[in-house]
């Protein structure tokens, strides 16, 4: 995938592409739209997982793998969603992604237990991951040198700000309809997203040959999967035999992800990049501020249903700041320069 940005970044477009703003503004509300049903979903979800847990007869522990599960599939099928795009065509993939994601979204609408809803949420986690890399591909391809610090700006504006508007919207529409209305609403929004793309968005040149390292990835995330249950185990007071066989599997997979990296010939993750500080220590950092972020993300709306009473709709408004100063803080560092 890095390969493949760094392909994109350096090659010039079309001149077609490049003068063409109509093109241009057409993409961006195509990849504004695809990332709004998933920014806006995330956001609501976290904050109606109460709601959602009371109607499926689900504790919150149990809810929370639809936001767990999800991130997790997306974590591992996103940079070979790239590569996928690479090979097939980022504007299939992406399209492919639009569709899958619009019928998933529809099927949580119409979820009949918290498994159920679980597994149609890590489906449509599939999709989105088709969706991210492939519409990035796109705009840095459509959009000329000088004016890609702007693309990628509006592309963060949408991913950030995507939550605020589903804060906006959502919350009060979860209050009056119940929460199965958002999923039915936001499978709209990518169904227009791809009634438009699919007219409209150009191909873009295919890097044939490129080979997919299915066995790291499956390898990563089964071991993070492990991990994440080893958790939830740990959690709820249980040490018994499902701990041992989760604690297994997590270092069984894990070990296994790292012999295939150390093999293959084209692996997802180079793992003696890891040896280097500026690209390890980033990744750190990362890491812990997202593990700040979403653990308050998820906490907080809990915290205010339950020892307050707050309502969906008040906590949605309260939320709201902190993905709008993101997106705030994204479009002005498309222009600085």
């Amino acid at each position: 995938m890095a390969e493949a940005l760094a392909y994109v970044i350096t090659t010039t477009p079309p001149e077609s592409y490049a003068t063409d703003r109509r093109y241009q503004r057409v993409l961006l509300v195509v990849v504004m739209l695809a990332v709004t049903a998933f920014g806006s979903l995330m956001t609501l979800i976290t904050v109606a997982l109460d709601d959602m847990g009371a109607d499926l007869g689900a504790s919150r522990v149990t809810m929370t793998w639809a936001i767990t599960g999800l991130m997790l599939i997306m974590a591992v099928a996103t940079p070979m969603a790239g590569t996928l795009g690479d090979v097939h065509g980022h504007r299939k993939v992406l399209l492919i992604g639009l569709l899958g994601g619009a019928v998933a979204t529809f099927l949580c609408g119409l979820a009949w237990n918290a498994p159920s809803l679980i597994f149609f949420r890590v489906l449509f986690g599939l999709f989105a991951a088709m969706v991210n890399p492939n519409a990035m591909s796109l705009m840095m391809h459509a959009y000329g040198a000088e004016r890609r610090a702007t693309a990628v700006g509006w592309f963060q504006f949408a991913v950030t700000g995507a939550p605020t508007l589903g804060l906006i919207a959502g919350g009060p529409l979860i209050d009056a309809t119940g929460w199965r209305t958002i999923f039915f609403v936001f499978a709209g929004v990518s169904l227009i997203a791809f009634l438009v793309g699919a007219p409209l968005l150009r191909p873009m040149p295919r890097q044939a040959g490129r080979p997919l390292d299915v066995r790291g990835a499956t390898s990563l995330g089964l071991g993070v999967l492990g991990v994440l249950l080893t958790i939830t185990e740990l959690v709820s007071g249980r040490f018994g035999l499902l701990l041992v066989v989760w604690v297994a599997v997590a270092i069984g997979f894990l070990a296994n992800f790292v012999h295939v990296e150390r093999t293959v010939a084209a692996p997802m993750l180079k793992l003696e990049y890891l040896h280097r500080r500026e690209f390890s220590m980033p990744l750190l950092s990362a890491a812990a501020v997202q593990f700040a972020y979403m653990g308050g993300f998820v906490i907080t709306p809990a915290l205010l249903s339950r020892r307050y009473g707050w309502t969906t709709g008040a906590i949605a408004l309260l939320m709201m700041p902190r993905p709008g100063a993101f997106s705030v803080a994204s479009l002005a560092g498309g222009w600085l320069p």
